[in-house]
């Protein structure tokens, strides 16, 4: 068998010793340490079928964040030997691998499967990074027997608080259970994944739901009602009467606590096969793969903030003690749930920890040491946002108010801090847009200054070379 060196060592910020130790490793095993992935290697590595699913991380040596996750990329490989494998790539070394993922910032971390790269999507814990790789290790489909267990096994335990949940009257397992005679899909045996892949291939509409499923894994969770068990009581939750047979019924819905089952797709005859295809349901579950309010936290505002959507952000503080925050969360989710579906529909609604992303409020001129909830309205593409500064510090602007405001246009949008002098509003703008290289061309530009200064307080008696003067 062909035989690959690759370094396994940790990151070098992160090792005792500046030397690496090489070990041998063989494609066919899964691997149970953080592989040294080069230009040299890649694609046989990538490609290896005993390790079908990676954990990328492109990094830089000197990167602070890089070296605080090395040491959980270590301590986590060996457990998910088999699931997934997780490789790294040194961009200061890889120039050109990492140019092409167009690799802007460390570290970043991608997932290849099925032949395909995307970001990763979660936090950057041991635990988080874990239930990641078993999650993408798994099937993609779980199954429920009834709403309740559907809302407590999956719904309420999803990292997004949303499921989609498709029901097909008509899906069979055609397996028997073994030494009965009676086809397990009429038992309420829990099934095996082979189990639930039988139902999901008995129908073509679930064959859809099941492609969908396996494309959106890592950001979506998608759930099968078990087609006997799940009674008429169970699908009226859903806001579907039905006076036939369960056979009769097919849907697909998106479902979060606290709100009603939104509905994709619904069939009310068994003898039509609804429109379905993998595209509109794609569009279906990107779009609504969000709760009624998605707290914000730095592994999901990049991903949400690019979903085509201003962001509609309640500033609270989560640990209120005066539970002031915790009451006007449930005023901010009320609103998205029962305010003016023309205005609604514009916006993704959100909220976000005061304390903790003070720094990055600051720059849309909002002191968060003053007192909070505040509501902020961002549009990161555009670089604009709305906030009422007018309101009073004791009595904020109603939520209505303020979001009806805005949306007609009464509240102006901004692009810079408001600041009296516009100038150095303009710089502060400029300054957070262009941050590093922004502050290094500050630095110069003081330098400059210094330096002349310096030169024009020179005496007469200093020596100034004559640049017309020849020497003799």
């Amino acid at each position: 068998m062909a035989t690959l060196s690759a370094t396994t060592n940790d990151d070098p910020s992160t090792t005792t010793s500046n030397t690496t130790s090489s070990n041998t490793i063989v494609p066919g095993i899964p691997h149970s340490k953080v592989i040294n992935l080069t230009e040299t290697n890649f694609e046989t590595m990538i490609t290896d079928p005993a390790n079908g699913l990676w954990f990328l991380k492109f990094y830089a040596p000197w990167c602070g964040h890089c070296q605080q996750l090395a040491p959980v990329l270590h301590d986590i490989a060996e457990y998910l030997r088999g699931k997934m494998a997780i490789g790294k790539i040194d961009c200061t070394v890889e120039r050109k691998l990492c140019s092409k993922f167009n690799v802007d910032g460390y570290p970043t971390l991608k997932i290849y499967r099925d032949g395909s790269y995307f970001d990763y999507p979660g936090k950057r814990d041991h635990d988080s990074i874990i239930t990641f790789g078993e999650k993408m290790s798994s099937y993609s489909i779980q199954i429920a027997y009834s709403y309740d267990e559907m809302i407590q096994s999956y719904v309420s335990k999803s990292d997004t608080g949303v499921v989609f949940v498709a029901y097909d009257g008509t899906a069979t397992d055609d397996r028997e259970e073994e030494g009965t005679g009676i086809p397990a899909s009429t038992t309420t045996t829990l099934p095996t994944s082979t189990g639930v892949e039988r139902f999901i291939q008995s129908t073509p509409t679930l064959q859809v739901f099941g492609q969908v499923a396996r494309m959106m894994q890592a950001y979506a969770d998608f759930v099968l009602l078990h087609p006997t068990t799940t009674s008429i009581i169970d699908l009226e939750r859903f806001g579907i009467s039905q006076h036939g047979s369960k056979k009769d019924i097919f849907f697909i819905a998106q479902v979060q606590i606290d709100t009603d089952p939104l509905l994709y797709s619904i069939s009310s005859s068994s003898s039509s096969t609804p429109s379905l295809n993998t595209t509109s349901l794609l569009d279906f579950v990107k779009t609504y793969n969000l709760p009624l309010v998605t707290p914000i936290d730095s592994s999901n505002f990049r991903f949400i903030s690019r979903k085509g959507k201003p962001l509609a952000i309640a500033i609270v503080y989560p640990d209120d003690n005066t539970a002031i925050s915790q009451e006007y969360i449930l005023k901010w989710k009320e609103y998205a749930k029962t305010g003016p579906k023309d205005i609604l529909n514009q916006y993704i609604f959100t909220s976000i920890d005061g304390k903790k992303w003070n720094g990055f409020l600051k720059q849309f001129s909002i002191n968060t040491s003053t007192l909070l909830p505040q509501l902020l309205i961002l549009d990161v593409p555009h670089r604009k946002y709305w906030y009422d500064d007018t309101s009073s510090s004791i009595i904020p602007m109603r939520i209505d108010e303020f979001m009806f405001k805005v949306t007609k246009g009464e509240i102006p949008y901004r692009i810079q801090t408001n600041a009296e002098n516009k100038v150095l509003a303009r710089i502060e703008e400029f300054m957070w847009l262009y941050a590093p290289y922004s502050f290094v061309l500050a630095i110069l530009v003081l330098a400059g200054v210094v330096y002349l200064l310096t030169m024009s307080c020179f005496e007469e008696h200093d020596v100034v070379v004559d640049p017309m003067k020849k020497d003799n």
